[in-house]
């Protein structure tokens, strides 16, 4: 279980022992994915957290290149930055609604927008680093609000401000944006 949790960025390490960071762990994955009470892993979070982790942390090829890439994985709801092969950050993502789909593919990071601000939906997008037409990953107000209950209108949406940031700084234009389904 704690290599599962490793896998969609829950958990730094195994330790074979259900302690403080494991609950912890557990906690956020069931917040996550919609399972209400205790911190314990019953049979239907151990069955979701199996299904969301048969790729077994393996990234698709096209994210592991000589460089720095943003992988944004649909079905786990994570963008992970990676550099050479390695998976340097994974930090919570959400993304569009089937009417507003987030594209699937390779892109790349076209511009970088620090204050921007939607001149279609009139929403703030701090710290914008767009790969595909309008859209861009960004910090959103509304994701730390809303949760998963809410979602973009195709962008990837990032709720840790101090990611957000991060993320702005250190990604280059001409940055891969790998966006797939595990």
């Amino acid at each position: 279980m704690q290599q599962r949790l490793i896998w969609i960025g829950l958990l730094s390490r195994t330790n074979g022992v259900f302690d403080a960071k494991t609950g912890s762990a557990v906690s956020t994955f069931r917040d996550k994915w919609g399972f209400v009470g205790e911190p314990v892993v019953t049979a239907s979070v151990y069955k979701r957290l199996d299904a969301l982790t048969h790729s077994h942390g393996r990234l698709p090829t096209s994210c592991v290149s000589p460089r720095r890439s943003l992988c944004v994985d649909l079905t786990q709801r994570v963008l992970r930055l990676v550099q050479k092969g390695t998976t340097i950050l994974t930090t919570d993502a959400r993304f569009g609604t089937p009417q507003h789909p987030t594209a699937k593919g390779v892109f790349h990071v076209y511009r970088k927008d620090l204050h921007h601000i939607s001149s279609v939906y009139k929403t703030p997008m701090p710290y914008a680093l767009f790969f595909n037409g309008g859209s861009a990953v960004h910090f959103s107000h509304y994701f730390v609000v809303d949760g998963y209950y809410g979602a973009s209108h195709g962008c990837v949406n990032i709720r840790d401000l101090a990611v957000a940031k991060l993320l702005f700084r250190v990604t280059k234009l001409g940055t891969p944006v790998v966006i797939y389904a595990s």
